[in-house]
């Protein structure tokens, strides 16, 4: 035994000197990098996100005659639509044939009577209106009968170029007539001829009191016009406006603290940064900017009254930079990973610097369609705001337009409130005539959002298949509380549910609780699927069944064992046997309470437990009437599954004649672990050496060596290492534990790297020292091999 430890000493010593550990660094992965719209509003799915309103002319509070605003149908929509410019004008008589001066003019309460004579008005002036077009025109008469008519008529009659038209005529009157009270009759003209102002201007109006037998009364005229409606020109101002204010959930900008960075020359202020006294130029060199994973630069802002220069100093590492780029204030920028801004200042105050990223960019698709011809172009348009900033003005020009504006120095931080207006201006001088025109904007995005996150999916419990019995009552499911997530709170996890089959079942969240109601006379199978989001929408999912259960004559089934042994990874299948005399199999429901145990199409149970253990699996037989429970044990056993997950070796020491140690790592992927484990290597058919490791447990990862006198011959080879190579240890596979890879064998006089600077081509170990220890790698591997335990084999 003592010879044994020494031995032992020796060896550890050996794997000391020339073992050499890698080291391997992992880092974050980006799981999502997106391009978002920062102004999703702009799709106007939603009327109630918007504030519209509309005014006239120049008068707050005034809501606009003629012009709509609305947001409908997926747009926003200014519609202006200005009716005919309608005026009228009445002309009253300044003639009269049979000297009724009494009747002349407008109506004044003195009037011209007769119970016989005629009375004709004429002289009628219209020429004010010549160039504008007459609508229609009609006869105003301002009389009176007092008395009421019996037998006698009045007639009042239109002569105009020889023709004489009766245009109302008055007899067997029930009362006296008075149409002297400011309220003249009026009598339409345009059915008796197309009119023209020249024409109404030459008609004669005769009122004639015919008498019979008698005087019944008599006709009271104070005056007689004509009334004429026309097209009048007019001018007016509508306006409309529509407003969104959202708050920036993320802003594509940075802006420098003018705290940090290095200056020269300046002072802080109230109002930023300014030369110190007697200063001619100051400077400031902000601190590092780091470009966000997969965007791009966009421009640089300048903020303040200042005359001042800038340049940007680009550097791919944040260390070395380089000379400084000149810019422009609001051009976009170029640069590596990491950029930083050097401001030169010649006089007043710099209160800010800002570099966007993406070129956040407003862009605005719309259509103007319709009538613009009474419209004042100069002074008709949209305008576009951000915050209370004009960015930009579109003409009211029928056709379709595009606009894009990079809006990058007016953004918020996130977190505050960005406000995005559209108006549209209506500035009309015209003849009168009807116009509509519609300026729509069909959509509004805002480019330069991005989210890149590193995130995962929530995890949650799956929930197994549940059976309900039809008209009982519903199952309710704590749910929530099964999920986690690396970032989102499990009560702030948004849990939806949905069913297959919304005919047999309806499903619910209520609280983190799955609500399932069966409905009322259905039975049958719905599968339920239940979707966990995180606050980024990241998702899990599972579905399971429901099972709702007719009433029905009881099934049978075949006995059914009390225990079944199932290694893991080696399904196993239970014949059920299931029969019943009422209900045709393929309508008997058959479930477990266990995800992987399932039941197949021909209804036989299979068994595919996903660790080793012992599990008792509830199995339900119903047939809608009446439902069995069985249990079975379930014995699940699990190997270990060995795979050589590295070798390692100095490939600068691999020189011909030369003992160097492989160094073997062997993972146990298997559930279960794995003693005295044999590993050998091989070059090409010949063994080279033999080792044992002792112990690796499920999921370990443990490690040996090789010792290999390399062959005298220089140039490649391979190199082959087996674990359990004589297939001692029952694993899931036997197909993986062999390694593979070809070896270069370097000259003796080929010198190492730093380690060797001397130039000494001698091997590290003596000649003698390599026979002694491949002498005793070899005794341990047989002493092992003879204390190690028999073959493990499986059960039957």
């Amino acid at each position: 035994m003592e010879g044994m430890a020494s031995r032992i000493h020796a060896l550890l010593l050996a794997l000391l000197m020339f073992t050499s550990l890698p080291f391997v660094a992992t880092g974050d992965t980006v799981i999502r990098s997106d391009t978002v719209d920062l102004f999703p509003e702009g799709s106007f799915d939603n009327s109630s996100q918007w504030e519209v309103s509309t005014q006239y002319g120049f008068t707050p509070g005034e809501s606009a005659h003629w012009t709509e605003a609305m947001v409908t149908d997926g747009h926003l929509s200014f519609t202006h639509s200005r009716p005919q410019n309608i005026a009228e004008d009445t002309s009253w008589a300044l003639t009269t044939p049979t000297d009724s001066n009494l009747s002349l003019g407008e109506p004044d309460g003195a009037y011209t009577w007769s119970k016989g004579p005629e009375i004709e008005l004429a002289g009628f002036d219209l020429s004010a209106h010549y160039n504008k077009p007459l609508l229609n025109s009609s006869l105003l008469v301002s009389f009176a009968i007092p008395e009421t008519l019996q037998d006698d008529q009045v007639r009042i009659e239109l002569d105009w170029d020889g023709h004489i038209y009766l245009l109302k005529q008055f007899a067997h009157t029930q009362s006296a007539i008075n149409n002297m009270q400011g309220n003249p009759l009026e009598i339409p003209l345009d059915s008796h001829n197309n009119w023209t102002w020249e024409e109404l201007e030459n008609i004669m109006v005769t009122i004639d009191y015919v008498s019979v037998d008698g005087d019944d009364s008599e006709i009271q005229v104070d005056a007689v016009g004509v009334k004429a409606v026309y097209e009048s020109q007019w001018s007016g101002l509508d306006s409309g406006k529509a407003i969104h204010t959202t708050n920036m959930a993320m802003a594509p900008i940075h802006d420098f603290n003018i705290a940090d960075g290095v200056k020269n020359n300046l002072v802080t202020t109230n109002c930023g940064l300014e030369l110190t006294v007697g200063a001619g130029t100051g400077s400031w060199i902000t601190s590092a900017l780091e470009l966000p994973y997969s965007q791009t630069w966009g421009r640089v802002h300048i903020f303040g009254n200042a005359s001042a220069t800038i340049e940007i100093q680009s550097s791919s590492d944040g260390d070395t930079w380089s000379e400084g780029v000149a810019y422009n204030d609001g051009t976009i920028i170029s640069g590596s990973n990491f950029i930083r801004a050097e401001t030169t200042i010649l006089d007043g105050c710099v209160s800010g610097l800002r570099i966007d990223f993406n070129d956040p960019t407003l862009n605005i698709n719309g259509e103007i369609s319709g009538d613009n011809d009474g419209l004042v172009a100069n002074f008709s348009y949209l305008s576009i705001a951000v915050g209370s900033e004009l960015v930009a003005t579109q003409s009211l020009s029928v056709g379709t337009f595009q606009l894009s504006i990079p809006i990058g120095r007016l953004l918020p931080q996130e977190g505050a409130d960005l406000i995005i207006g559209i108006g549209a201006r209506f500035y009309w001088s015209s003849s009168g005539v009807p116009e509509t025109l519609v300026a729509q904007i069909e959509e509004i995005t805002l480019s330069g959002g991005f989210v890149v996150e590193w995130d995962l999916d929530p995890t949650c419990e799956s929930p197994a298949d549940i059976t309900l019995e039809e008209d009982g009552i519903g199952s309710v499911m704590p749910f929530r509380n099964s999920c986690t997530d690396d970032i989102t709170p499990t009560e702030q996890i948004v849990i939806s549910v949905s069913s297959s089959d919304e005919t047999l079942i309806q499903a619910s969240v209520s609280d983190g609780h799955l609500i399932i109601n069966q409905q009322a006379e259905q039975s049958g199978i719905s599968s339920i699927e239940v979707v966990a989001s995180d606050e980024r929408g990241n998702q899990w999912s599972s579905i399971f069944d429901v099972v709702v259960t007719p009433v029905d004559d009881p099934p049978t089934y075949a006995n059914l064992p009390i225990e079944v042994l199932v290694p893991v990874g080696e399904p196993v299948t239970v014949t059920l046997d299931v029969n019943d005399i009422d209900t045709d199999v393929e309508n008997i429901s058959i479930s477990t309470d266990t995800s992987w145990a399932t039941v197949d199409e021909y209804g036989d149970l299979n068994l595919a437990p996903l660790s080793p253990g012992t599990f008792d699996v509830l199995i339900t037989f119903s047939d809608g009437a009446t439902t069995f429970n069985e249990y079975l044990t379930i014995l699940a056993t699990a190997d270990p599954d060995l795979v050589i997950e590295q070798v390692d070796y100095e490939s600068t020491d691999m020189k011909v004649g030369s003992l160097v140690e492989i160094k073997v790592w062997v993972r146990n992927e298997g559930l279960s672990s794995a003693s005295l484990v044999t590993v050998r290597c091989y070059n090409e058919q010949t063994l080279i050496d033999s080792a044992n490791i002792t112990h690796v447990e499920q999921g370990g990862l443990s490690s040996t060596s090789c010792y290999w006198q390399l062959p005298n011959e220089v140039g490649n080879t391979n190199l082959r290492v087996y674990v359990d190579p004589t297939y001692d240890i029952l694993e899931v596979s036997e197909l993986n534990n062999e390694y593979s890879t070809t070896i270069e064998i370097l000259p003796s006089d080929v010198l190492n790297g730093a380690s060797d600077s001397s130039g000494n081509n001698e091997p590290i170990i003596p000649n003698n020292m390599v026979w002694i220890l491949s002498i005793i790698v070899i005794v341990g591997a047989f002493i092992a091999m003879q204390l190690g335990p028999g073959k493990i084999r499986r059960s039957i």
